[in-house]
């Protein structure tokens, strides 16, 4: 049985999961609020507990992360506490082109930035996101303007008239269904997945769309050199491997 874990923007872990468990793998979430690591980051000995209890009653075989960058750091910090351990990026985190729902989460913002430029000679539209899609929200410019505040990231269309409306996206994200290009992915990450715990003595590696899985102490070190300003990984970069 796998422990998983789900936090930040990633439609398309329910379908993951139904994937895995096609596959022949019982699944234990461990936390059911998809954008809520609140009890998994801010405590790890309370994690640690909890995946002690879980061990204790139903003989853990792994950990499944889905998520952002901060469970990514959760991810590896269990690397060492005897257990395999998987993490499948998710849209907001910062080393994704390729992580979970990005696809569809650009598919829609697309479908509603045309949508609200189409209404242009009206009010100004303000567009209300999670301030982790900052990565993805710079693609957009300068055909729109990104603000940011102290809690979101902002797309504003202007208009002609006087006012505006606000378009709040924030929790909605996890709701959209996964396009069928997000599908064919989830489904080929649920075979490699499942053929890592199954195959591989160690695991401990980032499952990502359409590239082989990398050792997550490789995607922690290229994560590092995004937070301090050294650009995105390359693909060349994010692909090497060592098993």
């Amino acid at each position: 049985m796998l422990a998983v874990f789900v936090g930040g923007i990633c439609p398309g872990a329910r379908l993951l999961f139904e994937e895995l468990r096609r596959s022949g793998l019982d699944l234990l979430q461990l936390n059911e609020q998809m954008n809520d690591l609140s009890v998994v980051v801010a405590s790890p000995r309370e994690l640690q507990k909890r995946i002690d209890e879980a061990h204790q009653r139903h003989r853990l075989e792994g950990l499944l992360f889905v998520g952002n960058d901060e469970l990514m750091k959760v991810a590896y910090g269990l690397c060492s506490a005897g257990f395999r351990v998987a993490y499948v990026p998710s849209a907001d985190a910062s080393l994704t082109w390729q992580g979970l729902g990005f696809r569809t989460i650009v598919s829609h913002l697309v479908r509603v930035a045309t949508l609200a430029r189409s209404m242009k000679s009206l009010k100004t539209i303000k567009i209300v996101l999670p301030k982790s899609l900052k990565t993805h929200l710079s693609r957009f410019e300068p055909l729109l303007k990104v603000c940011e505040d102290q809690k979101n990231l902002v797309l504003v269309i202007r208009g002609e008239q006087r006012g505006e409306s606000t378009i709040k996206l924030e929790g909605f994200l996890n709701c959209l269904e996964a396009d069928e290009r997000d599908r064919e992915c989830i489904a080929k990450l649920a075979r490699k997945i499942s053929e890592a715990f199954a195959s591989w003595r160690k695991v401990h590696h980032v499952f990502q769309c359409e590239v082989e899985p990398i050792p997550i102490s490789q995607a922690y070190e290229l994560w590092k050199k995004v937070r301090e300003g050294e650009g995105e990984p390359s693909v060349r970069e994010m692909g090497d491997q060592e098993y």
